[in-house]
């Protein structure tokens, strides 16, 4: 007998997310991205604090911040450099999502809700988000 799994997503539908895109670079080929958008990241509002989701090369890093307001977790990430948006998240589709590579952005997109096959890199997902302001819901802090 096969057990069913459910997937739950961490935060409320339409909870307040915050994507992050930086330079950090961890295999040399992919120096060829756009510099200050070679990776990015969630991070999710678990209810306890701020869990940050993080696709590396070596696996998904998972990290718990303590609970503090959306505006301080941006500002801190701007202050490190950082690019750093707060987005509504959309609520999960029953649909199942096209086959892509498993990647920061695959991973942060699936997160967030986006559902456009045709973003690969963490800049054409900054610039998707940037352009999509009412329909991904960006907040500005």
């Amino acid at each position: 007998m096969r057990a069913a799994t459910v997937a739950r997503p961490v935060g409320p539908a339409d909870s307040c997310v915050v994507v992050v895109f930086c330079d950090r670079v961890e295999i040399p080929w992919l120096r060829w991205l756009r510099r200050g958008f070679r990776h990015c990241f969630v991070v999710l509002d678990a209810g306890v604090g701020w869990l940050a989701v993080e696709a590396l090369s070596t696996g998904t890093c998972l990290t718990l911040f303590p609970p503090q307001p959306v505006g301080n977790l941006l500002a801190g990430y701007r202050r490190a450099g950082h690019r750093a948006l707060a987005v509504a998240c959309r609520p999960r589709l029953r649909a199942r999502l096209p086959w892509s590579p498993f990647t920061c952005v695959e991973l942060a997109k699936r997160l967030v809700g986006c559902r456009t096959p045709s973003v690969v890199t963490p800049y054409q997902f900054y610039r998707y988000l940037s352009k999509n302001r009412k329909k991904c819901l960006i907040f500005d802090f």
